[in-house]
């Protein structure tokens, strides 16, 4: 498919405790995720979506080591998925931008309210964090 449909394909990664996990996350293998990253990247994947099970719907905020690892092992971006839980978290995320950490998936925390989707844009979409005017009270991130 990657061929077929270059700069198209995203490919998910699964994993916990760095390796990957299967059958909707019913089982872990002895798969590296960082390995088949790196695979996948080899065969044609534009990004990687990584979500770190342990993290995903905790709101505990996302594995940076993780995405660090993932990050530098590939040379194609990375989409973080797990624990996003404020905009702390998304700047948080956004120190990892230079590795290659291009994105984020947010869920929960939209859905109970704690990151209204106009801040988090303000935030770190165009413009970034240091456009975001001090009443809205992120100042203390820069």
């Amino acid at each position: 498919m990657c061929v077929e449909f270059p700069t198209q394909i995203l490919v998910g990664i699964d994993a916990r405790n760095g390796k990957v996990a299967t059958r909707g996350w019913l089982e872990t293998s002895e798969v590296l995720a960082a390995e088949l990253a790196q695979k996948m990247a080899e065969l044609g994947a534009a990004e990687i979506i990584y979500t770190d099970i342990h993290r995903d719907g905790t709101m505990e905020g996302p594995n940076l080591e993780s995405l660090r690892e993932i990050a530098n092992a590939i040379s194609i971006p990375v989409i973080a998925s797990g624990g996003v839980s404020s905009i702390a978290d998304l700047l948080s995320l956004l120190a990892l931008e230079p590795i290659g950490v291009k994105s984020a998936i947010v869920g929960r925390a939209i859905y109970t309210g704690d990151i209204l989707l106009k801040e988090a844009i303000q935030a770190v979409g165009q413009g970034r964090w240091q456009d975001v005017p001090p009443d809205l009270g992120y100042s203390s991130f820069a």
